[in-house]
């Protein structure tokens, strides 16, 4: 597959994610909700054949318009107070400007530079001398030979500060030092939504994001809440998702707030765990979703079991206890710009996906950065899809743009391949079941990713040589 082929593929695995209006990317039909955690806060959803729909609120942002027709019916009028309001200029002034620009252009320059008309014929006569003269005046030496000097240096950093290509350059030098690294960004520079400009620099802010907004190896220590309870909630708020047909980002910011909420929080009742992920789910949607839904329909998927004022006291208590600081970086994230490294298709991503979600379940990875386990993820995904396992899978390309080796996370990779192992025989498996759906490729069902895959077997067993 060619590489604008393969992009064009990846994109189209992107869009699904989007509601666009009057297009349904989904082939499945909504499933009512299942009955889970019993053991913590007794649920017993009367499931319907349509099952419960989330009303989405229709408070949109009115775009007022009253300024556009007046702009178009008296242009003129407008631009001209415009020009009076910033500049000030009188009629006279205006005439003066058509009639003999070389005389308004002339005492702009006086009132701007100090600059006589002697000054403006050696501008003409000789530019060397007037650019020395205010450089000279800038930086206040009294040398002109100083003077020439530092117009030298000028040029030279306003030459590398700036680059007709939009990009850094260190970032240019480091491609040219290492010619087996490619730039995944050439041919973003002029995009807009694909910000090519400043896509490393976001991605350097999220690196150092993550690390500022930890989880902790211990964070469900104190809180009366198990690992099994943990992954039975999480496995459930799954299925909320689908059913009420949140974003992906949606969930893992869920999971990312109910996982710092359990670190700060002390004590948490167990009749009351859910109430947490009910409500971290309802946060995630007002900070990702475009219409999120109302409390009523939040309270309808707990079976009635809260009421409206326990859910709104309880975000406040959350979002106080985060610092209103709940934009943590999420894998997906991450995984999307390491898919586009390695120009990944629709079954490489969708395999990644896959991972990182299982990942979710998981406590003992719940402290490992968003970062890495998407670059776990990527690795697994590449050594399941060519059978074999060896370094040659994390390119340089992909080191430069990650900021990994393959060393910095190889525990990452061990413990995310034991958890794709003991997928088929866990109890939780709303997640596998969604990737064993032919829109997804089956790849929960593949013959490399069942318990007696050699490659995940050797995963499991990699360690720093």
């Amino acid at each position: 597959m060619t590489t604008k082929g393969t992009q064009i593929s990846f994109n189209q695995t992107e869009n699904k994610r989007l509601k666009l209006p009057g297009k349904d990317t989904s082939t499945q039909p909504t499933r009512p909700i299942r009955n889970v955690l019993s053991e913590i806060g007794n649920i017993n959803i009367n499931s319907d054949a349509d099952g419960a729909k989330v009303k989405s609120s229709k408070n949109g942002i009115s775009i007022q318009k009253s300024c556009i027709p007046q702009s178009k019916a008296n242009p003129p009028i407008v631009k001209q107070g415009l020009v009076s309001k910033l500049l000030g200029p009188s009629t006279s002034c205006i005439s003066q400007l058509k009639a003999n620009p070389p005389i308004v252009k002339q005492g702009l320059v006086t009132k701007s530079h100090g600059a006589s008309m002697s000054c403006l014929t050696q501008l003409k006569t000789n530019p060397a001398f007037v650019k020395q003269e205010l450089v000279t005046k800038s930086h206040g030496p009294s040398s002109s030979t100083l003077g020439t000097k530092c117009t030298d240096q000028l040029l030279v950093a306003v030459g590398h500060k700036f680059q007709s290509s939009g990009k850094r350059e260190e970032e240019k030098v480091s491609i040219k030092q290492c010619k087996q690294i490619k730039n995944v960004d050439k041919n973003d520079q002029k995009d807009i939504f694909l910000l090519g400009r400043y896509v490393s620099h976001i991605y350097k802010y999220l690196l150092d994001l993550e690390v500022k907004l930890p989880i902790e190896q211990d964070f469900l220590k104190g809180t009366l809440i198990t690992s099994n309870m943990r992954a039975t909630l999480i496995d459930w708020l799954h299925d909320v998702q689908i059913h009420c047909q949140f974003l992906l980002e949606t969930f893992h910011l869920a999971v990312s707030i109910l996982d710092r909420y359990l670190q700060v929080s002390g004590v948490i009742q167990r009749r009351n765990f859910q109430l947490v992920g009910i409500t971290s789910m309802l946060l995630a949607c007002k900070f990702e979703e475009i219409h999120y839904p109302e409390i009523s329909d939040i309270i309808y998927l707990t079976d009635n079991t809260y009421t409206k004022v326990q859910v709104v006291d309880l975000e406040k208590v959350i979002v106080q206890k985060l610092d209103f600081r709940l934009g943590r970086p999420i894998s997906l994230t991450f995984l999307r710009r390491f898919g586009k490294v390695v120009e990944a298709d629709q079954y490489l991503y969708t395999t990644a996906k896959y991972f990182i979600e299982l990942a979710l379940l998981e406590t003992y990875l719940a402290s490992s950065r968003p970062s890495q386990i998407a670059a776990a993820a990527i690795f697994i995904a590449l050594c399941a899809k060519h059978n074999h396992i060896t370094e040659d899978h994390w390119s340089p390309t992909l080191e430069y743009y990650s900021s990994y080796n393959l060393r910095d996370f190889i525990d990452v990779i061990t413990k995310l391949a034991t958890a794709i192992l003991e997928a088929p025989n866990s109890k939780f498996q709303s997640i596998r079941n969604k990737y064993s759906r032919s829109e997804n490729f089956k790849v929960s069902h593949a013959e490399s990713l069942l318990p007696d895959s050699l490659v995940l077997r050797k995963l499991c067993k990699l360690k720093v040589v």
